[in-house]
């Protein structure tokens, strides 16, 4: 079932948490050349969690993510599912303080089944920072 504008009369906040974190498109890689670019030219930065790899572009438009999550992470796919569902969300909470002109993807590793967010979005806020991606204010 599809809702049309107008259907629902709630307030933006009220929506439910998980409509909330989906990253908009503008904020997302668009195919494997933009994957490529980022694996041949960009630094890549480790954490426990997951690896960042970041491509500073020569533009100033908005930064962009990737997310992959292989089966080597699981052979399950619920638990990969939701290894990108907490890596998008710990993204979109903090997707206003993210500078611009980055490509950024991020290779999950097996020990974030099973994580919390908590624990995703603070490895993903020390590796943004360090990446340059994030500044602190």
């Amino acid at each position: 079932m599809f809702l049309k504008e107008g259907d629902l009369r709630v307030e933006k906040n009220s929506l439910p948490e998980k409509l909330l974190a989906m990253l908009p498109k503008k904020y997302r890689l668009n195919g494997k050349l933009d994957f490529l670019r980022v694996r041949n030219k960009g630094r890549v930065f480790q954490g426990k969690l997951f690896g960042l790899a970041v491509y500073k572009r020569e533009d100033q438009e908005t930064s962009r993510f990737g997310f992959i999550v292989s089966t080597k992470i699981s052979k399950k796919a619920p638990e990969r599912n939701r290894a990108k569902r907490l890596l998008r969300e710990s993204i979109a909470h903090v997707i206003k303080e993210i500078n611009l002109g980055f490509d950024c993807v991020i290779l999950a590793k097996s020990l974030i089944i099973g994580r919390t967010l908590a624990e995703v979005k603070n490895e993903m806020l020390g590796l943004l920072t360090e990446g340059g991606v994030r500044t602190l204010k």
